[in-house]
């Protein structure tokens, strides 16, 4: 916000929501940056429950809607088994420089050895059948350990891996009144930025398909020799 206000010399009118508690530290940014920000609100709420309550408010207009890692954390998880084998052929498909081995499964020993760098917990994504996973092989019995405490059953097989699969749910995108959360938040806004780990612009433009929105189109905005692991997805209106 500091570079765009250098760019365009125009404060912010901040509105924020989240269901936390509001944070001391936003009010000392407030009160340090006091030309950037004209006006700072928090709203601690529901992000779908403010935006059904405030949807029909005519004095509810922004610019932007700027949804920074909202959808993600709604995604649908479970643990998945990989034999070892292919393991290494999602490495092998996806060209990643990753040495497989018996260490890599064993972290705290790599910590007693001095050899972090060996340690696999990266953000680099890959494709599964039923979603997708980040290169975190040596958070296997992690995993595994989570897998059991919720019921599962496991494999007791050295060549075992534990993965955690995400997948996007396209549910959240549904108000509880049955109205499209993007819809609904295009209403009150010229565009809309979201940045998701599992939301992709395909999702996007087959929600606004499937509501019959066809005066928006999404578009994948990610700069991707800067951002890993996440899409950036531009919403704004067609004309």
């Amino acid at each position: 916000m500091q570079e765009t206000y250098a760019r365009h010399q125009k404060p912010f009118q901040l509105t924020l929501v989240d269901v936390v508690h509001r944070n001391r530290l936003l009010a000392d940014m407030f009160y340090r940056n006091p030309f950037i920000f004209r006006r700072l609100a928090f709203q601690q709420d529901s992000l779908f429950d403010w935006v059904e309550d405030h949807v029909d408010n005519a004095t509810s207009r922004f610019d932007f809607v700027l949804m920074l890692r909202v959808l993600d954390v709604f995604s649908r998880f479970h643990i998945e088994e990989l034999s070892r084998f292919e393991a290494m052929a999602l490495i092998r498909r996806d060209q990643q420089d990753i040495v497989l081995n018996g260490s890599v499964f064993d972290p705290a020993k790599l910590i007693e050895s001095n050899m972090q760098h060996r340690i696999q917990h990266s953000i680099r994504k890959t494709r599964l059948r039923k979603g997708s996973m980040f290169y975190q092989f040596s958070l296997s019995d992690y995993f595994k350990a989570i897998r059991l405490i919720a019921g599962g059953n496991v494999d007791e097989r050295d060549d075992t891996v534990y993965v955690l699969v995400r997948r996007f749910d396209e549910s959240v995108f549904v108000l509880s009144g049955g109205r499209s959360l993007i819809g609904q938040l295009m209403r009150m806004s010229d565009r809309i930025i979201i940045e998701d780990v599992d939301l992709t612009v395909r999702h996007l433009r087959e929600h606004l398909e499937r509501f019959n929105i066809d005066d928006l189109r999404a578009t994948d905005v990610t700069d991707r020799q800067r951002m890993r692991g996440a899409s950036v997805i531009l919403v704004e209106k067609t004309a």
